[in-house]
């Protein structure tokens, strides 16, 4: 029933806004949004979308799909979403202007503004000289740790929880943990809670007045209902979220228009509507590659952002998701375009489908990076499969048996699998043990092949015997499953017979 609603007549709601002019009324562009989003909503089978595009300083606005499909609410463009991960991108933003302030340095150990048990320590108690920097690039060495449903306060979490799993500055491990120091130490400079810093700095003065870090049951009537998705069908409904002191790092409430908003603040160079928020050096560093995974690929992060350099181009982005929501953020700065998705399912397709269809509508286009000459145009590899390194923290190691790539071939075509049964993803030789991969949350980025590793965006995955891989593992518990029936038929008849 739930399937027949999303793929049937989806309602639509537009508003269009300008924070330059006050026109209003339809739009050409209007219909290419509602079209674009409508297509994106049955072909990924997602409830919701909120969208917004940013072009020539203006803002147009719309919502489609169902903020509650059973009972047949529609999204509207004010309807609030959990923007997830996107939290990461405002907390970058107040810790550019602290370090613009002087309150902070960007390459100070983060243990010089802390107090001894909120320090970052290794796993050996020693105390490690993190920088700034590095918590904004996710090369901290903390660890990602899930966020989950918690009443601990962000000061309390910070105690004697902070231990590096790899040394810092070594790779990219992205960490929900160093985004929630970074809200700390950006609200305590100015004696804030992070909600409250969040509210003063950047909310008020940006006009987001539907944005918050408040806890998601005060907004229990405008938040949509939750969708988890499992193994590429549209599951059930995602309970509601609870408190969480990992709020800096995902716990953002908002809507497509107010974070169409955001980005004109980086449009704009730090300033928004003759107000200066942040110095144009300041955005200018935020959009920058300052660590990537590997020296062969052409993205990595910036301070915040994620960042792509590529042919005399940038795009930078950053992608939300958890149980019953995501989200992307995407702004080209040189072409002044921007454009932001918002899902009540973890569908992450269905958001950056979308904005990659809408930047493409408002005249960006992406270059592709070279291919090598002496490549064959269909070179198909071997199947290779590869297990997912620093993807999750170690106490869940048993998860990662199930986080796994496999570079394949359907036919003549070289292709990247996810899960077993999820569809994969295109990969278009660029050269020797180099592709472009299409589709997914690394659409667009390059793979890079070296050695017994997979380098692609910010994934690094080791080389796995077939034994070792998801699909092995799979057909180990298909038989376990099927020896432990037959054990228990055996059983049954056994006793029937007496």
């Amino acid at each position: 029933m739930l399937r027949s609603a999303l793929l049937a007549a989806i309602p639509l709601a537009c508003a269009l806004s300008s924070p330059v002019s006050s026109a209003a009324g339809g739009s050409p562009l209007e219909d290419e949004i509602r079209s674009l989003a409508a297509a994106r909503l049955a072909r990924h089978e997602s409830p919701s979308l909120s969208v917004a595009l940013v072009s020539d300083g203006r803002i147009t606005v719309a919502a489609a799909g169902y903020a509650d499909p059973e009972a047949g609410i529609p999204a509207t463009p004010e309807t609030l979403y959990h923007a997830a991960s996107l939290s990461k991108l405002i907390t970058a933003t107040l810790v550019a202007r602290q370090l613009e302030r002087g309150r902070l340095e960007l390459d100070a150990p983060a243990n010089r503004y802390l107090a001894s048990e909120r320090w970052i320590r290794d796993r050996s108690g020693a105390p490690v000289a993190a920088t700034i920097r590095q918590l904004l690039t996710h090369t901290a060495g903390l660890p990602v740790r899930g966020i989950r449903d918690d009443p601990t306060t962000l000061p309390d979490y910070l105690v004697g929880r902070l231990r590096t799993v790899r040394p810092a500055g070594q790779k990219i491990v992205y960490s929900n943990q160093g985004y929630a120091l970074l809200g700390y130490l950006a609200a305590v400079a100015d004696g804030q809670t992070f909600a409250e810093h969040a509210r003063t700095v950047l909310f008020e003065p940006l006009g987001m007045n539907d944005s918050s870090f408040r806890p998601p049951r005060e907004f229990e009537s405008r938040l949509p209902i939750g969708y988890g998705r499992l193994f590429g069908a549209l599951g059930g409904r995602v309970g509601r979220r609870g408190p969480s002191p990992l709020v800096p790092a995902g716990g953002l409430i908002t809507t497509a228009g107010d974070l169409a908003r955001f980005s004109l603040l980086f449009l704009r160079g730090g300033e928004f509507e003759g107000q200066r928020i942040l110095r144009r050096e300041s955005v200018a560093e935020m959009l920058r590659i300052h660590a990537r995974l590997h020296p062969a690929l052409d993205e990595g992060y910036g301070l915040g952002f994620m960042v792509r350099e590529r042919e005399g181009q940038l795009l930078a982005w950053h992608d939300g998701g958890i149980p019953g929501a995501s989200a992307r953020l995407a702004l080209d700065p040189h072409l002044g375009v921007a454009a932001v998705a918002l899902s009540n399912s973890n569908a992450a397709e269905a958001p950056t489908g979308f904005v990659a269809d809408a930047l493409e509508l408002i005249g960006r286009s992406e270059a592709e990076p070279a291919r090598e000459p002496t490549e064959p145009a269909n070179s198909a590899p071997a199947s290779v499969a590869y297990r997912l390194v620093d993807v999750l923290s170690d106490d869940e190691w048993y998860l990662n048996l199930f986080f796994n790539l496999e570079v394949d071939a359907d036919g003549d075509t070289p292709v990247l699998r996810r899960f077993p049964v999820l569809s994969p993803l295109e990969m278009k030789p660029l050269g020797p043990d180099r592709f472009l991969v299409r589709g997914w949350l690394i659409d667009g980025a390059v793979a890079h092949i070296e050695g017994d590793r997979l380098y692609v965006g910010i994934i690094e995955a080791r080389r796995v015997a077939f034994w070792e891989s998801a699909r092995a593992f799979l057909a180990y518990g298909a038989v376990l499953l099927l020896a432990a029936l037959a054990f228990l038929i055996v059983r049954w008849r056994r006793r029937a017979r007496r």
